[in-house]
């Protein structure tokens, strides 16, 4: 039942990237498929539940099979899924050493695997809130209403609880799995964005680097919302970034999607701000598109909205961010402090330069190679993104602490707050020519492992 469960809502995903065109890859479908079908659904499971319907599998069933069935009556020439399938399934011929980083890539894959369905849920987090609400909503089945009476029900946004609920609805017991799927339909995701601007070799490099980091690969075993945060706000911002480049407007609505669910998992974090100030750059430096744009602001924020309208009207205040209320009480002098902001930097340095480790070190490698040979916008675009991303985490790092007296304590919360940094550092080198050059040479200095008589250009 599970099984038939998590294809529909894979199903469902893959309706709802209909509209947007029929020109992904394979594995960039499938992987969208799902990272967008558990997200729309969780907040529609979120969205009927305030309007009264009640949370149970007879309801949501009927839900999901009444809208796959819509979006094929209407996009029933761009639903060729069972013909992508026979051609992913169809295989390719992978020389030698694709082959081996292809092993590497497998091997951790199923380390990851076995231990997401081995263990159940041990994480203090998930156990007191992001499961324990969801067993109270799988059996009371309502979001809204259990809420407002149990105050620590309301300090998250709820995606990867409901997901969580539907796992119970199935008569499942361990909803990991759900965080390994995740991770396995963002590589897949990822890896076709690669493919975009690299050769087959140079992009399952840098996707056996992004499968490497520890950060990622262990947060694929357990459910915390970190790693589905990281994977929304990420890709939103790739997919931000081939509508600044290219000019794809689908992609921008994408994006958009994207963005409003990272903010459904995680909603204190800001850093959608980015999306929406480069958009506005956009429209100052091009002037075009304004109506793509502005439909996709009116997806994101329908998104956004949602939680924060919700969030807004519990009437007491602890329900909510005190953040921004306590830094807005505090004085000149102690906003403008040149002791904490030299703290803030030895912290930051200390905790979060050291914990982005080699990849930050590949990152700056590639801007600094890109500065000295010439930037084109492709590059000047996601470097945009990659520094206003890092100036709003180093701000926001600042106001906490001068809003939480123990703010230096928990350096584990930043690191994982940071996690979304390791995609964009590595996906910023995929525009580089430098990996390219580099891999090329690798190759070159490697003839042992090349098939003489299927060398290919």
């Amino acid at each position: 039942m599970i099984l038939i469960g998590l294809l529909l809502v894979i199903l469902f995903g893959y309706s709802l990237s209909r509209p947007f065109g029929n020109k992904f890859s394979v594995i960039e479908d499938l992987g969208l498929s799902y990272i967008l079908g558990i997200g729309i659904f969780a907040w529609l499971m979120y969205s009927l539940s305030g309007l009264g319907l009640k949370i149970t599998l007879g309801n949501y069933l009927t839900i999901l099979i009444l809208l796959i069935t819509l979006f094929y009556l209407v996009f029933g020439r761009r639903f060729n899924i069972f013909a992508k399938l026979r051609k992913l399934l169809g295989g390719k011929v992978f020389e030698k050493r694709e082959k081996i980083l292809i092993g590497f890539i497998v091997i951790l894959l199923v380390i990851a695997f076995v231990h997401a369905i081995y263990w159940p849920v041990n994480v203090w987090d998930s156990l007191v809130l992001y499961d324990f609400r969801a067993k109270v909503i799988s059996e009371k089945g309502f979001f809204l209403q259990i809420s407002r009476d149990f105050e620590y029900f309301a300090h998250y946004p709820p995606l990867t609880s409901l997901a969580h609920v539907w796992i119970y609805l199935l008569n499942g017991s361990n909803p990991r799995i759900l965080y390994f799927l995740f991770f396995l339909a963002f590589i897949g995701v990822f890896y076709a964005k690669l493919r975009e601007r690299l050769r087959r070799f140079s992009s399952l490099f840098l996707l056996l680097l992004l499968v490497s980091i520890p950060a990622l690969l262990h947060h694929s075993t357990f459910s915390y919302t970190n790693l589905p945060y990281t994977i929304y706000l990420s890709l939103g911002f790739i997919y931000l970034h081939d509508f600044l480049v290219d000019k794809n407007t689908n992609s921008l609505k994408i994006s958009a999607i994207l963005l409003g669910l990272s903010t459904f998992t995680r909603q204190h974090e800001p850093f959608w701000l980015v999306g929406i100030l480069l958009l506005f750059l956009y429209l100052l430096i091009k002037r075009e598109h304004f109506k793509d744009i502005l439909i996709s602001i009116v997806i994101f924020f329908l998104i956004y909205l949602s939680w924060k309208i919700f969030e807004l009207s519990l009437e007491a205040s602890s329900y909510g961010n005190p953040d921004y209320v306590l830094f807005a009480r505090l004085g000149f002098d102690q906003i403008f402090n040149l002791k904490r902001v030299y703290e803030v930097l030895v912290f930051f340095y200390k905790n979060i330069l050291s914990y982005w480790g080699f990849v930050l070190f590949l990152f700056s490698l590639n801007v600094a190679w890109d500065f000295k040979k010439g930037m084109d916008k492709a590059k000047r675009w996601f470097l945009l993104i990659v520094l206003g991303n890092l100036a709003l985490f180093l701000g926001g790092i600042y106001i906490f602490s001068l809003t939480y007296p123990t703010w230096k304590e928990i350096p584990d919360s930043a690191q994982r707050l940071s996690m979304f940094f390791f995609p964009l550092f590595i996906y910023y080198c995929s525009l580089s020519d430098l990996v390219n050059s580099s891999t090329k040479s690798f190759i070159t200095s490697l003839p042992t492992l090349r098939n003489p008589k299927r060398l290919r250009p």
